[in-house]
Formats: C-alpha cells, structure tokens, sequence
C-alpha cells in the first residue's frame, strides 16, 4: 500500500485542518500560506529522506502524510 502523498496535499490539509471559522479575512492569505506550508514541508520530506539524519524526521515526514 502507498502511502505518498505530495507536499501540496499535506500542505491543504494542514491548512484545512487549522482553520478558524471565525477569522473573517482567511481567505485573503490561503494560497500564500499553502504555499509556504508546502515549503516547509518539502523541506521536513528532504530532511526525512537523508538516511544521515535522525528517524524522528522520518516519523513525522509518515505521521503528516497520514493526514
């Protein structure tokens, strides 16, 4: 079974997930903050992906893709 899921969709999902019904204006920023949320990711997916570094970044790398 295949798990991957890509930065981006990570990212919606985060972005979903955190969202305040209440805020007014969130929508103004939702594509600029996807794209930095997907950023941050592809960058925590590099980190998870160098064998050198520790497995806690692998852990969390699956845990978000569970999403």
């Amino acid at each position: 079974m295949n798990n991957y899921k890509d930065c981006e969709e990570v990212a919606n999902r985060i972005y979903d997930l955190c969202g305040d019904m209440d805020y007014i204006d969130y929508q103004d920023t939702k594509e600029q903050d996807i794209r930095d949320l997907s950023e941050a990711i592809y960058q925590l997916k590099a980190m998870a992906q160098n064998e050198y570094n520790a497995n806690y970044w692998r852990t969390l790398w699956n845990a978000l893709q569970m999403l």
